[in-house]
């Protein structure tokens, strides 16, 4: 429940159903009682309001139009169709100009494969269920899929990813790790472990599982959020909490095992802002988004000192991955929306 208001008689309460239905629901205080008075198929923006007539509701819905589109490493990159539809969550393949992404334009969440040469994307999976895909990461290897979805998070072969015979549902042996919070990001911490950050009692917590699921032992300290350098996967980097201070670490495990042993755990002496969100780690560069004077811009801070620090604008941001420099975003191409009333005598 996003948002809710006093019913007119100051007993009962209007709210707004969880996704993915578009719902009005009329419910006593303690939530007993419930109906729901309004449905649409489109999502219904923030703030109803109470017509002073002690009976009706104004309301409003929005279409929003998010795409994916190349913004930096590729010149001539042509987009791929979109029409009115949310593609989001793009997830770039190593070495390569395709990617995955999320989209709802067959109606129920999908997942698709695309590349920077041609307008049309390829299905990948005829899921019968509608899976509420949040994150998404390919493995430095290109053989894995991490993708969220709620508070659990899947890890599925790529090999299984195919236009040819589309997935029809996740199976429970791909699923990895179950939240009992919030799950805000989910990243490769090595080739064989998996960083996930729950946000509990406010503060975002860094989990490391490995691909049975086992939950890995950290360095001292409290964590926020965990990344491998998928271009040179033996430097891991971990971002504290309160402090928000980068560190680095090197791996020394190999490939084959799934065991966390880690050395030489230093302060890199960068401090990201206290409001930053969805960070990554890519070819010896740190990337965050920050909002600044209500506009959205994605930051670029290579770790090398080669480079100068560099920041690109967003539009109403959703999502974003890198690879080798090339940035691919999910923000908003388009948005309309209506105003509604109730209309009860």
């Amino acid at each position: 429940i996003y948002e809710a208001i006093w019913h007119h008689d100051s007993e009962q309460v209007y709210f707004y159903s969880p996704p993915p239905a578009h719902q009005i629901i009329k419910s006593d205080f303690d939530g007993k009682n419930a109906s729901a008075i309004i449905s649409v198929s489109e999502s219904l923006s923030p703030r109803m309001v109470r017509v002073p007539d002690d009976k009706n509701l104004l309301f409003s819905t929005e279409r929003k139009n998010f795409n994916n589109r190349w913004l930096a490493g590729y010149e001539n990159t042509v987009a791929v169709d979109n029409s009115s539809v949310i593609d989001r969550s793009p997830a770039i393949l190593h070495g390569s100009n395709r990617y995955i992404f999320a989209s709802e334009r067959s109606g129920r969440m999908q997942l698709y494969m695309a590349d920077n040469q041609s307008t049309q994307a390829r299905i990948i999976s005829n899921f019968t269920h509608s899976y509420p895909i949040g994150y998404m990461s390919i493995s430095g290897n290109n053989q894995k899929l991490l993708l969220s979805i709620g508070n659990k998070v899947y890890c599925l072969p790529m090999n299984e990813l195919s236009a040819i015979t589309p997935i029809t549902t996740i199976k429970q042996e791909y699923l990895m790790y179950t939240s009992s919070d919030p799950i805000i990001s989910i990243d490769w911490f090595t080739e064989q472990g998996i960083a996930i950050t729950a946000v509990k009692n406010g503060n975002p917590e860094l989990i490391v599982v490995d691909l049975f699921g086992e939950v890995l032992a950290l360095p001292k300290g409290q964590w926020a959020f965990g990344f491998m350098d998928s271009e040179h996967p033996k430097n891991l980097y971990l971002i504290a909490q309160q402090s928000n201070l980068l560190y680095h670490a090197f791996s020394d495990a190999s490939l084959d095992n799934t065991s966390l042993n880690l050395s030489n755990l230093t302060n890199m002496q960068i401090a990201l802002p206290s409001e930053f969100y969805h960070a990554k780690l890519d070819n010896n560069a740190l990337y965050y988004v920050l909002t600044e004077s209500e506009s959205e811009f994605l930051h670029i801070v290579p770790l090398d000192n080669q480079l100068s620090n560099n920041k690109l604008l967003l539009n109403d941001f959703s999502s974003y991955d890198v690879s080798l420099g090339k940035i691919m975003v999910s923000d908003m191409d388009s948005r309309e929306g209506d105003i509604h009333r109730t209309m009860y005598e």
